[in-house]
């Protein structure tokens, strides 16, 4: 049921977000969703400072080398993008918070009491992710809301298979 129903849900909608194009779509599914549902977006970007990588992570690429510069910078990405969406769903309530750690264990604290994850799926690569895993697949694991993963349309339309043409459509 949703808001102009009556019904609401109390329970936030969280969202990962960490400057990658899907990240911003998942930030806009999840407010539309929130808009449908009656609820709020809690938008969480997680970051690590490492200084082994120099501090890169999706969000702040290299040259950025300092704690407080790593820092920073994912604050902008995080405020950019709730602004960015909050002014496309005026009737929706955002918070944002940014979070020192691993993301997946972030993110799935986070949602621990929430309607929803949202995030985006992010092609990490075959050998990284059986060594590692990615961020989606640890939460759709250890999470106990529901976990909607945005996929990469780009990537999910390389893999479709091309209908062959029937023998009489021209070439």
């Amino acid at each position: 049921m949703n808001a102009q129903q009556g019904g609401s849900d109390s329970r936030a909608i969280v969202v990962g977000v960490d400057g990658s194009e899907l990240s911003r779509v998942a930030l806009h599914w999840a407010a539309a969703e929130a808009r449908l549902r009656g609820c709020s977006v809690h938008v969480v970007t997680v970051w690590r400072y490492d200084p082994g990588i120099a501090g890169w992570t999706a969000a702040v690429p290299p040259p950025i080398r300092t704690y407080e510069g790593m820092r920073d910078a994912n604050e902008k990405v995080l405020a950019g993008a709730v602004a960015e969406v909050s002014g496309a769903y005026p009737d929706v309530s955002f918070r944002s918070e940014l979070v020192e750690g691993w993301p997946p264990e972030v993110l799935s604290s986070a949602a621990a009491e929430a309607a929803l994850l949202v995030l985006g799926h992010h092609g990490v690569g075959r050998l990284v992710e059986a060594v590692h895993g990615t961020v989606s697949g640890y939460c759709i694991r250890h999470t106990d809301c529901p976990v909607v993963v945005i996929p990469d349309v780009e990537a999910v339309q390389l893999h479709r298979p091309v209908p062959e043409r029937a023998a009489t459509e021209a070439p």
